[in-house]
């Protein structure tokens, strides 16, 4: 299971220093938890999430993709939303809701240890 996370590039550089991502700084998820979308059906979303927010542009947005399996194994608990919001979201940005993943929820700060390699090499530029 990929849990992926999008950021703004702005904020990857707290990011990296923290070594991951915390609830403290987490704005789109209810207080104390930080928001995923759950396995990914395409790059629909991550490539349109920059226009459900009022200031950040194209380029802008960094993903960050975990391995679910090794959180789970390690004893993240991983809360699916019981809200489904994808149907306000793809319509805002025009897509399918079957280009949207189901989103969940951490309550735990998240480490980058848990990233799979292709996010472990997007990050090298930001340390």
């Amino acid at each position: 299971m990929i849990l992926r996370h999008m950021t703004h590039r702005h904020h990857m550089k707290s990011i990296v220093t923290r070594g991951g991502l915390s609830p403290a700084f987490q704005v789109d998820a209810p207080k104390g938890l930080i928001a995923f979308e759950v396995d990914p059906p395409s790059e629909a979303y991550q490539m349109h999430f920059h226009q459900l927010k009022s200031e950040w542009q194209d380029g802008d947005i960094v993903t960050l993709e975990f391995d679910g399996e090794r959180m789970q194994a390690a004893g993240f608990e991983i809360l699916h939303s019981n809200e489904d919001v994808r149907n306000q979201d793809a319509e805002r940005l025009g897509v399918s809701i079957k280009e949207i993943g189901s989103f969940a929820f951490i309550h735990n700060f998240v480490s980058l240890d848990y990233l799979i390699e292709s996010s472990r090499e997007k990050i090298s530029e930001y340390s």
